[in-house]
């Protein structure tokens, strides 16, 4: 059986210091990760196919702060987790999971 932190892979948006301390984290809490220490608007698609191939293990890819433009058929079956724009705000929660 797979250990519990082998579940998820975390998909990393953005290069900045908050993604640095996330990467430090997984890191330290041995949790798979990809970061290709991506600049600004990072997208899902930078990952397309290592995401494909995490989902054919059973593993479901967490998106970290990466805007979700995936075809339908990958986009369905992601987490998200993101707290900037549309999902920022007073009544609405700042993360949050998407995904099957």
């Amino acid at each position: 059986m797979m250990p519990t932190n082998h579940r998820y892979h975390f998909f990393l948006g953005g290069y900045d210091l908050e993604m640095v301390t996330i990467a430090e984290l997984l890191r330290e809490n041995d949790c798979d990760f990809s970061d290709q220490q991506l600049r600004l608007g990072p997208v899902a698609s930078a990952y397309k196919e290592e995401i494909r191939r995490v989902q054919g293990q059973g593993v479901m890819p967490v998106l970290v702060e990466l805007t979700n433009d995936l075809e339908p058929e990958i986009s369905t079956k992601v987490a998200e987790v993101d707290h900037h724009g549309h999902r920022a705000g007073a009544n609405v929660t700042t993360s949050h999971y998407v995904g099957t």
